[in-house]
C-alpha cells in the first residue's frame, strides 16, 4: 500500500479506537428498525422467546383489498404458515392440529370442495360416502387471508372473542394446493380437469398448504390474536403465546410435489364453501359422449359414423406421450447433432439425454452457491458480534478505513487484517506493523507510539485522551512528511515498464494463450449442449402431445376428415420444426456473446493477477541491484539530516540508501500496472490463441468435423483488419459462414432447398448478403490473413465487384422465380383440399412440391 495510504489507516485507527466504546445505542437503534421477516427462521432457530414474534411480524400490516386478489404466478415455498382457529393455544400447543375427519382421503378437490369434510357429504351418491374423511389440514402462507377469512364471517364467534392466529414451521407433510391443481390440470381426468380449473379460480389467490396427516404440536411456534380496525391488521396487545415444545432444532421444508392422492369431487354452484360448514350438494360435470353426426344422402354412402370416443386412461396417455416425447427427442437430437459429454469423457446417448430430462437420474450436480446452514449461523453470530463492537463515530470511521483499503490498488493481505482489525485497540497497531513489515519497513519505535496512544485514548481520562491525541497526530503528521520525501521514480518505473511490455509479447503468444482460454470453451462448449438438450427435449414433447392430439381426431373421424388431418398435422410438425430451430439459432447467437464475454473476462482478469504478480516482483527483487546513490543527492544537509533522524536512520547518513529503497519500495507495490481491459483486448490476439486451441487440443469434445471448421473459421474472422465492428468471438456459433465465401457454396445451397418457400427465402438471404458483401468491397475495408494447420498464411481469392454485382442481379432473378412457384405452390394446395373436400371417398395423391430450375 502506498505511504499515504498507510497513514490514512492511521488515521481512521485514531477516530475509531478513541469511540469503541460508544457501541450500544446505534446498534441496538439499527438492529430494531431492520425487520427481519421470514428470514428469522433461515437458520438454525433461537429458543422459542417473545422475541421471535416481534421479528417475525410488524406491528402493524397493511391488508390487501380481497376483491383485487390475484394468483401469483410462482408457488414460493414459505419458511413458516399460518391457520386461524377458535380453539386456544393449550390444547393446540398439547395435540396439534389434528385431521377433521377419519384421515383416510388425501384428495385434494374434495377437501377444496368440502365433501371430505365434517359437514359434507350431505348430498345423494358418492359424495356423501366421503363425508368426515378428509386427511388433510389447511393453512395459508399470506398472513392476509387469516384476516379475510375472519372478516369473511366463517367462523361462529361470542360477541367479542377472537380466533387464534398459529404460526406454524412447515415439514414435509405440507402441499400446496396451487401445484397440485396445475398438475390435475396438466393430467387429471376430464371431470377432474374441469373441477381443478374452477378450484383454481376460486382459491388460486389462497396461498393454500394443505398438512397432510395433521400439524404435530412441535412444529406450532406460537400463537397471537388479530383484531380489524380500518384497512389494518393490528395484534391484540398481549396476546402472545410461546409454544414451549416448539423444535427449535426443526428445518422448514415444505414438500413442493403436487399431492395426487385420491379422486375429485365437483363443486357446488356457489363456488368454494366455507370450510367444515358446508358442502358442494351437486356433482360436478359429467362427461358426455359426443353427439353423432347427421349423414346426408350425399355421403352415406361412403361415411362412416365416427365411434364415440372412449373415457382416457390418464396413464396410459401419459405412457403413450412420454413413449412419442422420447422418439421425437431422438429424432431432432440426432439431426441437430446434439453432443453431451459427461465429466468422464463419456458421450451420453439421445435416450440417456431424455431419461435424465424425464427425472430418472441427475445430469448436473447440486448448485455450488447453496449458502449451508452452518455459514448462515456463522454469519449471524458475527453480525451480533458486530453490533456490540462498533460505535457512533466507530461504525463511519471503521467503515470508511475499509472502503479505502478496497480501492487501493495493490493492497496485500497484510493491508486488509490491518484495515480489518484497526477497531481494536492494540491489535490495530501489531496488525500495521505487521503489514508495514511486509513492505520491507520495521519500526519498533512507531509501534509502540501507536500502542501507547491507544492506551491512553481507553483510559477515558479527559487529559489522556488529550495526549493519545496528540500522539496519533504526531504520528501521522511525521509519516505523511516522510512520504514528500521519497525521492523521484521515474527511472525505476520505465524499466518496470519496459519488462512489463516485454512480458505482455510473451502472454500474448499463442500457445500460452490458447492453454488459457481452453478451459473456458471447454466448459461452455459443455453448457451449450446442454441447453440445447434442454430446448430438444421441449419441442419433442410439444411434437409428441400434438400427435396424441391428431391420432385422438383421427380415431374418432371420417375418411374425409382424416385427410384434413393429416394435412394438419403436417403442418403443425413444420412448424414445431422451424420453431424448433429458430431456438437454436437464436441460443446459438446468444451462447457466442456469452462465450466472447467469457474468454475477455479470464484473460483481463489472468492480466491483472499478473500484473500484480510483476510489480510486486520488480518491487521486491529487481531494486535490490539498483545503484542507490542518486537517492540523496538532491538532499540538502538539514532534510538529509531530518530524515536519516525520523527514519530511525543514522546521523551520518550511512544507510540512507537503505532507508530510501524501503520507501521506493512501498510506493511502487501500490502502483497499478496498464492492463488492457476485457473490451479492449485485440481480437486477431484472441483469434491466433483461439486456432491455437483448436488445434492443439483432441479433447475440446467437438460435434465431429463440423464444430471444428466452424470455430477455425470463426478464429480465420476475428483476424481481418480491426475496422469491421463485430465482438471478437460473438459470431463463433454463427451456423451461417462468412459472407465472402457463401459465394463458393451458393450451388450446394441452391440443391438443397427443397420447398419453393424455402427457395424463396434463400434466394432472399442470398440477396441481402450480397447487398453487405457489395458495400463492404466498394469501402475497400475487407482483408483476409487465414492460417493453414501448419501456421502458415494462406491466400484466399475475394469475389471481384463485378462478380459480386453480376451475383445480385441472378439473386433478383431467383426471387422473382421463387416467389411465383410459391403462389403456383399455393393454388396447387387449396384445388388439391378443394377435391378432398367434394369427393371425399376417392383418395387424392398429392403433388410433389415445385423446385427452383436447375
Amino acid at each position: 500500500m502506498a505511504a499515504r495510504t498507510i497513514f490514512e489507516r492511521r488515521h481512521h485507527n485514531l477516530f475509531s479506537a478513541a469511540c469503541a466504546r460508544r457501541v450500544a445505542a446505534l446498534a441496538t437503534a439499527l438492529a430494531v428498525l431492520v425487520p427481519a421477516g421470514d428470514e428469522a427462521f433461515a437458520g438454525p432457530p433461537p429458543p422459542a422467546s417473545e422475541d421471535d414474534y416481534k421479528s417475525l411480524f410488524p406491528p402493524v400490516h397493511e391488508m390487501q383489498d380481497p376483491t383485487k386478489r390475484q394468483i401469483p404466478r410462482q408457488v414460493k415455498v414459505p419458511k413458516i404458515v399460518y391457520r386461524i382457529d377458535t380453539r386456544g393455544p393449550e390444547e393446540i400447543f398439547r395435540d396439534g392440529f389434528r385431521v377433521p375427519g377419519v384421515g383416510t382421503n388425501d384428495s385434494v378437490l374434495d377437501h377444496i370442495w368440502g365433501h371430505s369434510t365434517r359437514a359434507g357429504g350431505e348430498s345423494a351418491g358418492e359424495a356423501a360416502n366421503k363425508k368426515g374423511t378428509t386427511n388433510l389440514v389447511s393453512t395459508t402462507s399470506e398472513l392476509n387471508e387469516v384476516a379475510t377469512q375472519w372478516l369473511a364471517s366463517q367462523f361462529s364467534l361470542e360477541p367479542g372473542q377472537r380466533p387464534w392466529v398459529y404460526v406454524i414451521r412447515p415439514d414435509e407433510n405440507f402441499y400446496s394446493v396451487r401445484i397440485t391443481l396445475d398438475k390435475l390440470k396438466d393430467i387429471g381426468s376430464a371431470k377432474e380437469k374441469e373441477s381443478a380449473e374452477l378450484a383454481l379460480q376460486s382459491v388460486g389467490y389462497h396461498y393454500e398448504w394443505d398438512a397432510r396427516g395433521g400439524i404435530r404440536p412441535e412444529r406450532v411456534h406460537s400463537a397471537f390474536q388479530i383484531d380489524v380496525i380500518g384497512n389494518q391488521l393490528k395484534h391484540v396487545k398481549d396476546s402472545v403465546r410461546i409454544n414451549p415444545a416448539f423444535d427449535r432444532a426443526f428445518e422448514p421444508k415444505a414438500n413442493q410435489a403436487p399431492l395426487l392422492n385420491g379422486t375429485a369431487c365437483a363443486p357446488a354452484p356457489t363456488g368454494r364453501v366455507k370450510r367444515s360448514v358446508a358442502d358442494c350438494t351437486t356433482e360436478g360435470p359429467q362427461e358426455r359422449a359426443p353427439e353423432p353426426r347427421q349423414e346426408g344422402p350425399e355421403n352415406k354412402a361412403t361415411q362412416e359414423v365416427p365411434r364415440p370416443a372412449a373415457n382416457p386412461d390418464p396413464e396410459a396417455e401419459l405412457a403413450a406421450r412420454e413413449a412419442a416425447a422420447g422418439k421425437y427427442f431422438e429424432e431432432l437430437a440426432t439431426k441437430s447433432g446434439l453432443n453431451l459429454v459427461t465429466a468422464e469423457g463419456e458421450r451420453l446417448a439421445p435416450s440417456q439425454v431424455r431419461a435424465t430430462f424425464a427425472g430418472y437420474e441427475r445430469l448436473q450436480p447440486p448448485g455450488r452457491f447453496a449458502a449451508p446452514t452452518e455459514a448462515r449461523a456463522w454469519a449471524s453470530k458475527a453480525m451480533s458480534a458486530g453490533k456490540i463492537s462498533l460505535g457512533v463515530l466507530g461504525v463511519g470511521a471503521y467503515g470508511y478505513g475499509l472502503y479505502r483499503v478496497h480501492a487501493t490498488p495493490g493492497a496485500s493481505w497484510g493491508d486488509y487484517v490491518s484495515a480489518y482489525t484497526s477497531i481494536v485497540p492494540g491489535v490495530g497497531c501489531v496488525t500495521a506493523a505487521a503489514a508495514d513489515a511486509a513492505r520491507g519497513r520495521t519500526d519498533g519505535w512507531d509501534t509502540a507510539e501507536c500502542l501507547l496512544a491507544d492506551a491512553l485514548l481507553w483510559s477515558g481520562n479527559p487529559v489522556a485522551v488529550a495526549a493519545g491525541l496528540g500522539i496519533h497526530g504526531g504520528r501521522l503528521m511525521s509519516q505523511w512528511w516522510h512520504s514528500k520525501e521519497a525521492p523521484s521514480l521515474e527511472q525505476f518505473r520505465q524499466a518496470r515498464a519496459d519488462g512489463w511490455n516485454k512480458y505482455l509479447r510473451e502472454f500474448y503468444a499463442p500457445k500460452r494463450l490458447a492453454a488459457l482460454i481452453e478451459p473456458t470453451l471447454l466448459d461452455h462448449q459443455a453448457k451449450q449442449q446442454l441447453t440445447r438438450a434442454g430446448l430438444i427435449n421441449e419441442y419433442a414433447n410439444h411434437l409428441a402431445a400434438a400427435e396424441q392430439r391428431f391420432q385422438a381426431r383421427r380415431s374418432a373421424a371420417s375418411p374425409g376428415d382424416t385427410a384434413r388431418s393429416e394435412k394438419e398435422w403436417g403442418a403443425e410438425q413444420e412448424k414445431l420444426r422451424a420453431d424448433l430451430q429458430k431456438a437454436l439459432d437464436d441460443g446459438n447467437k446468444r451462447a457466442g456473446i456469452e462465450l466472447d464475454a467469457a474468454i475477455r473476462d479470464r484473460v483481463s482478469s489472468t492480466l491483472r493477477k499478473e500484473a500484480a504478480a510483476y510489480n510486486e516482483w520488480f518491487a521486491k527483487e529487481h531494486l535490490v541491484n539498483t545503484d542507490g546513490r542518486w537517492l540523496h543527492a538532491g538532499l540538502d544537509p538539514v532534510r538529509n539530516w531530518w530524515f536519516n533522524l525520523t527514519h530511525k536512520g543514522s546521523p551520518d547518513g550511512s544507510n540512507t540508501v537503505e532507508v530510501h529503497l524501503n520507501l521506493v519500495r512501498s510506493r511502487l507495490s501500490a502502483e497499478v500496472l496498464p492492463v488492457p481491459s476485457a473490451q479492449d483486448l485485440a481480437a486477431g490476439d484472441l483469434a491466433a490463441a483461439l486456432q491455437q486451441a483448436i488445434r492443439s487440443k483432441d479433447g475440446l469434445n467437438l460435434r465431429d468435423a463440423q464444430d471444428t471448421a466452424l470455430l477455425t473459421r470463426h478464429a480465420e474472422r476475428l483476424r481481418k483488419a480491426p475496422k469491421e465492428t463485430h465482438h471478437a468471438v460473438s459470431a463463433l456459433h454463427d451456423p451461417n459462414p462468412e459472407p465472402r465465401l457463401v459465394v463458393l457454396m451458393v450451388e450446394d445451397s441452391k440443391k438443397s432447398a427443397a420447398t419453393a418457400t424455402d427457395q424463396l427465402a434463400f434466394a432472399k438471404e442470398w440477396r441481402d448478403v450480397l447487398e453487405k458483401d457489395i458495400a463492404i468491397v466498394r469501402s475497400g475495408e475487407v482483408s483476409y490473413e487465414l492460417l493453414d494447420q501448419n501456421g502458415k498464411t494462406i491466400d484466399i481469392p475475394l469475389p471481384s465487384l463485378s462478380e459480386l454485382e453480376a451475383h445480385l442481379r441472378q439473386a433478383q432473378r431467383d426471387i422473382e422465380n421463387a416467389e411465383k412457384n410459391a403462389q403456383e405452390a399455393e393454388r396447387e394446395l387449396r384445388q388439391e383440399e378443394a377435391t378432398a373436400q367434394s369427393s371425399p371417398s376417392v383418395p387424392q395423391k398429392p403433388k410433389s412440391r415445385l423446385r427452383l430450375p436447375r
